[in-house]
């Protein structure tokens, strides 16, 4: 999708909450520095909602925690 633009940037932000302490929302913004057709944006946005990490954090991974001590 060779798509002419002048720059882009992703900005990530979230809302924590306590008890425990976690991050409960992400919130991504993705500006591009060019005239998009309404076709083009629901593209970007279908290719944007595949992104691994996104994905990732959706299906809330395991997360294993091992101690080791000489």
């Amino acid at each position: 999708n060779n798509i002419e633009h002048d720059g882009f940037e992703i900005t990530v932000n979230n809302k924590s909450a306590r008890n425990p302490s976690r991050c409960v929302e992400y919130n991504t913004s993705i500006k591009i520095n060019a005239k998009l057709s309404p076709e083009t944006i629901e593209g970007l946005l279908e290719e944007a909602g595949k992104c691994y990490v996104g994905n990732t954090i959706k299906c809330a991974p395991s997360v294993n925690i091992e101690l080791q001590s000489d």
